[in-house]
């Protein structure tokens, strides 16, 4: 009981937030009416005494004309306009006692109407808490209980002070200002979210529309938007715990779904005068069929060449909606499982055969149970595996390098099979000899390092390699490579040809090393003390056009050529000087007329190199641009040009001259129109 307080306690407090020093809340609407505009009102009491006066005493509500910044409480009501609100058995006597409404207003109202109540605190908040929630989402228990006000003489564009007056309670107080009529939020940021496959998850953010109302209305219609089918006989209020946040999204749960239908939801918010004045965009949420059986592999066995997987489907007593079962394959028990095969739904028992590629593989298999909608339902993995007798693949990636000491180190890249128990090493000095064992222990190692004689005549040596599995099958050889013994001649250089200069690109050509055992050759330029590898090559490439070369620069070209040995040699070297007698244009500038002192201001960013000046040229309604300044300033980054005139239309353009004389390309024209 003590927690439902809370909850109700913490909604009420939305109405009457300022009960410690206004325990009368006072809300207002200003609306037409028949082309009139009008005025309504609606108070709630601070606490069950004050609200209990209010039922048995009525009110009085008190209207001035006050400025519009003036405080309500601080007018004078001498005079006042004033409207008596009789006591709530008026009205409540006057309604049919048969209907269900009325009994429910009679019994939510009946501790304020009786004469006496027990002194039990919980239990007078807790009277007091259901009378005020109820008052704030229903136009009707407003009325009956008298605690609403509707007035029609006022004019629009005035501010009014109300004193709303209860017998032996304070007294509430409200300023309207009747210019604009009161309009409402938009409920936002409806979201739709299936949980668990059978309930729908409403959430939308509320913090906007707090000020206008508590309560929702949550209309729910299937296959189209339609208005009026409610979740919840009675509006909507949500509440929060103390450690919640204020400002957190309201949320509701639908569990009255409908499978394989398409669900529309809307959000509408009552204001505090029980009226549907804001609403959400209307959401949609498919509802798929869901897969109600529970799926079981009851037999797995191998069988000549194939593995037979069986089992069946136990529904729950509703349509299973199993539109086809898949089956799937993992090597591990929990994790990267693969479609097999797939059967459609003819039976609630099911068989896949599945070939079997080789022996030794060992596979855990589920079977999924799906609906047309994708629902899926699985079971349990379970294991099939036969006895290896296929070998490994072969290992693959083999390479090797000797060192000066004849140290040779070979490096493998090993199979997929998961089963390897090790690799046999075999070196021979031709390859039309017998390949001898090296090692004599199996290991797991991709790597292995071995001795070879450098004083004798031969540079070769050969090598390959075999994977055995853990049941000592043998794979096939791998690849075999040839090993050259350490070399310390260096290639014969690459000559390099004059480079020529086209369009703004330097070509390049050549004629590679000549010499056998070439790994690789670098292009490389020289800029005073960079120095940038352009390309590297193997194969018979002959040229390189170098495309990122800089006006008014030198650069040396060179080719290095490295064998397999890691001996290189250089070219001879090419030197360049890059000068086409001019350069680019500046990269960023920008003509903007400045409306305050009536003139076009330039911008630009310095260009690279020494700046000797920087010439303006000019064009009039589209003419030819002719030249309006020279800035001896190799610095200066704008100019302002004060002879425009409006109606006008110019253009600009800016060039640069560098010390040594050579010009910069005028920028593209920068437009102005007044």
């Amino acid at each position: 009981m003590n927690r439902i307080l809370l909850t109700l306690f913490m909604a009420v407090c939305a109405l009457v937030s300022q009960a410690q020093t206004n325990p009368m809340a006072v809300v207002s609407k200003v609306e037409k009416l028949s082309g009139k505009t009008v005025v309504q009102l609606k108070w709630f009491a601070g606490d069950f005494d004050a609200f209990k006066q209010l039922v048995k005493e009525g009110s009085t509500v008190e209207r001035v004309e006050i400025s519009a910044d003036q405080d309500p409480k601080n007018a004078n009501f001498d005079g006042a306009t004033k409207t008596v609100i009789q006591p709530t058995k008026t009205r409540l006597d006057k309604l049919d006692a048969n209907l269900e409404s009325t009994k429910r207003l009679q019994l939510l109202l009946e501790p304020f109407l009786a004469e006496s109540l027990q002194d039990n605190s919980e239990a007078k908040n807790f009277a007091f808490a259901l009378a005020v929630l109820d008052c704030s989402i229903s136009k009707e228990t407003g009325i009956v209980i008298g605690c609403t006000f509707t007035d029609e003489l006022v004019e629009k564009g005035k501010t009014y002070a109300y004193r709303i007056r209860v017998k032996n309670a304070p007294d509430g107080f409200i300023s309207v200002q009747t210019g604009e009529v009161t309009t409402y939020p938009k409920i936002e940021n409806v979201t739709l979210t299936l949980d668990r496959k059978n309930t729908v998850e409403m959430r939308w953010q509320a913090r906007n529309t707090k000020a206008f109302g508590y309560g929702f209305q949550l209309e729910k219609s299937l296959d189209s938007p339609k208005e009026g089918n409610y979740l919840t006989q009675t509006p909507y209020i949500p509440v929060r715990s103390a450690d919640e946040k204020a400002d957190k999204d309201d949320s509701f749960r639908d569990e009255q779904l409908t499978e394989g239908k398409t669900h529309f939801y809307r959000v509408v918010g009552l204001n505090y005068f029980g009226e549907a004045v804001m609403y959400s965009e209307w959401q949609k949420i498919y509802i798929p069929n869901h897969v109600h059986a529970e799926i079981y592999i009851d037999t797995t066995y191998a069988k000549d060449q194939t593995r037979v997987i069986e089992g069946s489907a136990y529904g729950d007593g509703k349509p299973m909606n199993i539109n086809r079962y898949e089956l799937h394959q993992s090597t591990q028990k929990d994790a990267d499982y693969s479609l097999v095969e797939t059967k459609i739904y003819s039976d609630s028992v099911f068989k896949f055969t599945v070939p079997m590629l080789k022996t030794g593989d060992q596979f855990y298999y589920k079977v999924l149970a799906i609906s047309k909608d994708n629902d899926t339902v699985a079971s349990l993995p379970s294991y099939v595996f036969t006895l290896d007798q296929e070998p490994p693949a072969k290992p693959t990636m083999l390479t090797g390098e000797i060192d000066s000491n004849g140290v040779v180190r070979l490096s493998w890249q090993a199979p997929s099979d998961k089963d390897l128990q090790g690799y046999r090493i075999y070196r021979a000095n031709d390859k039309r000899e017998e390949f001898t064992e090296r090692n004599k222990t199996l290991s797991l190692a991709t790597t292995l390092t071995d001795t070879v004689r450098l004083d004798n005549l031969t540079s070769e040596v050969y090598y390959c390699l075999k994977a055995v599995d853990l049941n000592y099958n043998n794979s096939p050889f791998s690849d075999t490579i040839l090993v050259l013994k350490p070399d310390t001649i260096a290639p014969v250089p690459a000559m390099l040809s004059t480079p020529v200069v086209k369009d703004s690109i330097m070509v390049l050509s050549w004629v590679n090393s000549p010499s056998v055992d070439i790994k690789t050759n670098f292009l490389i330029r020289e800029q005073g003390k960079v120095i940038d590898t352009l390309k590297q090559w193997s194969d018979e490439t002959i040229s390189f056009e170098d495309n990122r070369i800089i006006a008014g620069t030198a650069y040396n070209y060179r080719i290095v050529t490295a064998d397999k040995s890691r001996n290189a040699s250089l070219s001879e070297s090419r030197k360049v000087y890059y000068e086409p007698g001019y350069r680019k244009a500046i990269s960023e500038s920008k003509a903007v007329y400045n409306i305050s002192t009536k003139a076009v201001d330039l911008t630009w960013v310095l260009p690279q190199g020494e700046v000797f000046s920087f010439q303006i040229y000019k064009s009039l309604n589209g003419g030819k641009f002719y030249l309006v300044k020279t800035i001896e300033n190799g610095s200066c980054t704008t100019y302002t040009d004060k002879d425009v005139r409006s109606a006008e239309r110019y253009s600009y353009k800016v060039k640069y001259v560098l010390q040594s004389g050579i010009h910069g390309m005028p920028t593209k024209g920068m437009e102005v129109a007044f």
